[in-house]
């Protein structure tokens, strides 16, 4: 299982890459090399040799955008309108960290942006040394690939060949997602912007699906199931977040520093409830989609970095029943707000 595709990841390059340091320089090359090398949609469409599946994945992308714009009231820019054919599956790597004993986010500091809890590679080597140096700091850390990452408008954020692959809801729920970044961002708020992000991406994912396809067909059908499957892992994610919380209370202030009976401890109560959630799996699960959670070496970076995409999600659905379930209005809200 995929924890997540729609992870933002902003570089900062804009501003930060004529800045000295071998990070900004080697994220700015490839940012910009891979720019270069995309190619516009406008131009692949008016090509009559491109084959039809490529053809029929930009259309759809195009219609996505538009009603992104009209029916959803994001903001109109030129994201996605170019195509990068690329032989990998991810288009970057990104490292999150925490605390091992708390859920104290690491952060980084960056030129403009101030501090974010996390930092992207698009070399994965480079994303494990920093992750390496990290642990050498006991934290936890987690590494993950992503499929997409928003530049907030400042460069053209580009379709990936692998993204063909994606179904329809997919897709929609990608570009809605980073578009929504590029709509409404508060400074030094990454949880608010990550969960908002992820909101309006589900439900304006959603919303097109329905408006483009039948309720009864396959393409919607699967939406509403998939949604009862992931509110039930989010409230397994919380449960095992509120146990560790509580763990965590008991422990002495300051810390000895030989602390391998605490590590114990912790590594134990994550994998006993691993293994009750694999136990009930089949009983409250109607796919596959989450049995990964189950075997993976769980720590609290990603159990951080899972509620700072999610931890607000009851306050944007009473925000979203206030704008009387209209996403126009409820994106204008958010506007105001800012």
């Amino acid at each position: 299982m995929k924890m997540m595709k729609h992870f933002l990841f902003m570089l900062i390059i804009f501003g930060s890459m004529f800045l000295s340091g071998c990070y900004y320089t080697k994220q700015g090359y490839y940012l910009l090399s891979y720019q270069a090398k995309a190619k516009p949609v406008e131009k692949l469409l008016d090509d009559a040799s491109l084959d039809p599946d490529t053809r029929n994945f930009l259309l759809q992308v195009e219609d996505i955008r538009a009603f992104a714009v009209n029916e959803l009231g994001l903001e109109q820019n030129k994201n996605y309108s170019i195509y990068l054919d690329l032989d990998q599956d991810v288009l970057a790597w990104v490292v999150s960290a925490c605390d091992p004993f708390s859920f104290n986010t690491y952060l980084w500091n960056y030129p403009i942006m101030g501090r974010l809890p996390y930092k992207g590679f698009y070399e994965q080597k480079d994303a494990v040394k920093e992750g390496r140096k990290l642990l050498g700091e006991n934290k936890d850390v987690w590494i993950r690939g992503v499929e997409a990452f928003s530049t907030l408008g400042f460069f053209k954020d580009p379709l990936v060949s692998y993204m063909r692959d994606y179904d329809i809801y997919e897709i929609a729920n990608l570009i809605i997602h980073e578009q929504t970044h590029a709509t409404i961002w508060k400074d030094d708020d990454p949880s608010f912007n990550e969960d908002l992000a992820s909101f309006v991406g589900d439900e304006g994912a959603r919303l097109f699906v329905l408006a483009r396809f039948e309720e009864d067909s396959p393409e919607y059908r699967g939406i509403d199931e998939n949604k009862k499957n992931s509110e039930r892992f989010r409230a397994d994610i919380f449960s095992l977040r509120e146990r560790l919380e509580k763990f965590y209370a008991t422990l002495p202030n300051p810390l000895p520093e030989n602390d391998d009976l605490y590590l114990t401890e912790k590594k134990n109560i994550i994998e006993n409830f691993q293994a009750e959630f694999l136990a009930s799996y089949d009983e409250r699960y109607t796919s596959d989609n989450y049995r990964g959670f189950g075997e993976f070496q769980i720590n609290n970076a990603y159990i951080d970095l899972f509620h700072l995409y999610h931890g607000q999600q009851e306050e944007l659905e009473a925000l979203y029943a206030a704008a009387e379930y209209d996403m126009k209005k409820f994106i204008a809200s958010l506007k105001e707000k800012r």
